[in-house]
């Protein structure tokens, strides 16, 4: 693979992963940004720390809006499903929180 496909692709894998990057790293990512870190680049990483969360994870995000919107008790399995994810993972999270809602409706 050639220097530029594989600075593509981390930009790209960054680009997709850029919450749970960000979480993990010191200073919330900042060294990435600012080029300082060892996966800095120029160019499109900028949008990452204005708040654009990949469509991926904005659907998920989406469907845990739409499971606590249902509360059946499948909905509610499912979420408790996605609380067993990595901690930091904004989605774990979410599940999580969207838990503690539900169980103050009972």
């Amino acid at each position: 693979m050639t220097p530029f496909a594989t600075r593509e692709q981390a930009r790209a894998y960054l680009k997709e992963h850029w919450l749970a990057i960000a979480a993990r790293a010191p200073r919330g990512g900042d060294e990435i940004l600012l080029g300082r870190g060892p996966a800095s680049g120029r160019g499109g990483l900028r949008e990452m720390a204005n708040g654009v969360i990949p469509p991926r994870e904005l659907r998920a995000l989406r469907a845990v809006e739409v499971l606590e919107w249902v509360a059946a008790q499948e909905a509610r399995a499912r979420l408790l499903e996605l609380t067993k994810g990595a901690p930091d993972d904004r989605l774990t999270r979410e599940a999580a929180a969207t838990c503690n809602r539900l169980e103050g409706r009972k």
